[in-house]
């Protein structure tokens, strides 16, 4: 670990993943964790996040930021969200449950996958990706391809967060892939 650097962990999907080095920050004086509240809390559209870490590893970050660099509506926001943390753990359940289905599904379809500790799952469609994307997408079912990054040819990044949005990811892509109706 460099000694005369600051390092920033990033742990947007630190709630997912259930892993996260803020219990070693004591021991790691120059590691900065941030987190968001985008992911798990829902809060996405409001850009909102926090950092932590030792005091002298945080002081030239504050001198950075803005006085005023977080909106109200924001504030509000995630102190509500961080009241209702049962909304949260019940979010975090049907995100596990909709990477369960959209395994399974991958497995009936013929696609390849890599088991996700987040709220999305990478799948490898290969040749199939474009038309894949393109078909989600005229049905109102956006996934991002990722065909055109390096490492990741063929690869689609598809969001499992609520259940019924995840069964309907399914059944459209069952339609563009095996043309049911």
């Amino acid at each position: 670990m460099p000694k005369d650097a600051i390092v920033f962990v990033d742990e947007a999907y630190a709630e997912f993943s259930g892993v996260s080095l803020i219990p070693e920050l004591e021991r790691l004086p120059n590691v900065v964790v941030g987190r968001t509240f985008s992911k798990a809390f829902g809060l996405a559209g409001l850009r909102i996040g926090a950092i932590t870490g030792h005091p002298d590893a945080l002081e030239p970050i504050r001198l950075a930021v803005p006085v005023y660099s977080v909106n109200i509506a924001a504030v509000v926001a995630v102190q509500a969200a961080l009241q209702d943390l049962a909304y949260m753990e019940q979010y975090k359940a049907e995100v596990e449950e909709s990477k369960t289905r959209l395994y399974a599904a991958c497995d009936r379809l013929g696609l390849r996958y890599w088991k996700s500790a987040a709220n999305f799952v990478l799948v490898n469609a290969g040749e199939r990706a474009e038309r894949l994307a393109h078909g989600a997408a005229a049905r109102g079912i956006y996934v991002r391809n990722r065909s055109k990054e390096p490492g990741r040819e063929g690869c689609l990044r598809v969001g499992a967060g609520v259940v019924a949005h995840t069964e309907r990811c399914i059944d459209v892509f069952e339609e563009v892939l095996c043309g049911a109706e």
